[in-house]
């Protein structure tokens, strides 16, 4: 069972529950509208009206004074959510929601996460954290349960992160400084303004820390940059996203009788290898969304480029990535036999394309000094091949959605999504002895959902849903199979879920809003 009581200001309390003037004594004030929440994918409703958990946080408001370094910082509060953080600069943090991504070590598995609708999660359900920049997030939707019927693969939880309004004025700037221990320095500037409803926001940051631990070094660049178009018949946005991290040592881990003796020792072979991790990264988007009594639509595109070098202990990994995707959906409001419907349909595809190649790591090579196959020039890290081949993943998905309004106390909501995930593999090292490894696997599902919510009254309400979800195994995994052998594993079968829930949530008169659910999750293979 999940709890969560989360302290707002009293203005978002009557946000969330009508437009109906307030009486005490002899002052009035005005309930603003009801938060629209985005990340029901064509819901843009209340919180309140939707058969499944769902929290929307304002990140500085919940915990002021944040450094907008990480994850933990602006996911902070949110019921049924976790993050792991080794502040460990070359590991990304881990995101957990009931349990969907704790099996990874650290990184985001098992979960959608989004930048102003815009996945971030690639294809084959893995989600790189590193360039997401947190200095303009302005509000953080999560969906808490199997969320797949929406968002495909991985959709054990949602989390979307959305960018803060411009500056209601033409000109603003900001420039701040952190300096702490261990010669940690950030500094920041940022400009934001608007007029005449185009708007635009960016900011630059650098991040310079030698870290708590030995062997802990970073440098750090990141960026984002926003333009958008508000009118009354709809928005439009084009941002980007970029990152170059020259320098992420990594001191590795520890065993307990070395952290005992001292928390700050580095693992020395970690050190001698050289272990690592140096990335650039740089992502553009680009979101339009028309609506009006009719119906609405929305279109998302984006495209993004990333490199990685990350020597290891046990080899140096060298990843080459381009990605890209779009969306298209359209939300109809209809009448059939007196009934209101709300009937959401969309497709989504995805792509990423993945050049992989693995060297042995020529760092610390013992006596003799002399060159080998493996190492036939010394003092070069990046010693011979042992992989060297392009991973393709593509994901086509598309899923409907109907809502159906059952007067004014009571609605239905039923949604399925089919989803179809390929992997493919052609081996770049082919000789005699070492045969080809290229392959293909083609992974598919179907994810229904049913829920059923009942208004309470204007701030409360009661829910109860049943919802399906899947994650395949990324594009490492497959490569992975008992005997060793190379290539994809035939056998490998995604991971699949049932839930059940039930749950209530609202907006209490002593300025808290609740939510709690019970829950009952089913996981196979």
């Amino acid at each position: 069972m999940k709890f969560g009581i989360l302290p707002v200001a009293a203005g978002a309390i009557g946000s969330l529950v009508g437009t109906e003037p307030l009486h005490a004594q002899d002052t009035t004030a005005t309930r603003l509208e009801p938060v629209v929440v985005e990340v029901g994918r064509g819901a843009r409703t209340s919180q309140l009206q939707l058969p499944y958990a769902v929290t929307v946080q304002t990140p500085d408001s919940a915990r002021p004074g944040q450094r907008h370094l990480s994850l933990d910082e602006t996911l902070w509060l949110i019921p049924g959510l976790s993050v792991s953080n080794r502040n460990n600069p070359s590991q990304d943090p881990r995101i957990s929601i009931r349990g969907f991504g704790a099996r990874s070590a650290f990184g985001v598995r098992g979960i959608r996460v989004l930048r102003d609708g815009i996945p971030l999660t690639l294809p084959d359900g893995q989600t790189p954290v590193d360039y997401l920049d947190l200095e303009s997030v302005g509000r953080v939707e999560v969906m808490r349960g199997s969320a797949s019927s929406l968002y495909g693969n991985a959709g054990g939880g949602v989390v979307d992160l959305r960018t803060s309004a411009p500056q209601p004025v033409p000109v603003s700037g900001a420039v701040r400084y952190w300096t702490g221990s261990f010669d940690n320095r950030r500094t920041v500037v940022k400009t934001s303004g608007s007029s005449n409803g185009f708007g635009y926001q960016g900011n630059v940051s650098r991040i310079e820390s030698d870290g708590y631990r030995d062997y802990s070094r970073q440098r750090t660049n990141n960026g984002f940059a926003r333009l958008s178009y508000d009118n009354e018949g709809g928005s439009y946005g084009l941002e980007w996203l970029g990152l170059d991290t020259p320098v992420a040592q990594n001191p590795g881990a520890l065993t307990r009788a070395q952290f005992e003796t001292n928390p700050q020792l580095a693992d020395p072979l970690s050190v001698r290898k050289g272990a690592r991790k140096a990335v650039k990264q740089s992502q553009f988007g680009l979101t339009a969304r028309r609506g009006g009594s009719r119906g609405e639509i929305e279109a998302s595109a984006y495209v993004g480029t990333r490199g990685l070098d990350n020597p290891l202990t046990f080899g140096v990994v060298d990843v080459d990535r381009t990605m890209s995707g779009g969306n298209l959906r359209a939300t109809v409001p209809f009448s059939v036999l007196g009934a209101d419907h709300r009937l959401t349909l969309g497709t989504e595809l995805q792509y990423q394309n993945d050049w992989r190649r693995n060297f042995t790591n020529c760092n610390d090579v013992p006596p003799p000094t002399t060159p080998t196959a493996t190492c036939p020039t010394l003092g070069v890290e990046r010693g011979s091949v042992t992989l060297n081949q392009r991973e393709l993943v593509s994901s086509a998905g598309s899923y409907l959605r109907d809502e159906l309004d059952l007067g004014q106390r009571f609605s239905l909501t039923a949604s399925a999504r089919a989803d179809a995930v390929r992997f493919r593999v052609k081996d770049k090292l082919v000789t005699a002895t070492n045969p080809d490894d290229s392959g293909e696997r083609l992974l598919d599902a179907v994810s229904p959902m049913f829920g059923i919510l009942a208004r309470l009254s204007e701030s409360h309400s009661a829910y109860a849903n049943v919802s399906t979800a899947f994650e395949t195994p990324t594009a490492t995994e497959l490569g992975n199979q008992p005997s060793g052998a190379a290539g994809i594993n035939q056998s490998l079968k995604p991971q699949r879920s049932l839930t059940y829930e039930v749950g209530v949530k609202g907006v209490g008169e002593v300025g808290l809003q609740y939510s709690v659910a019970l829950f009952s999750t089913r996981v196979h293979d």
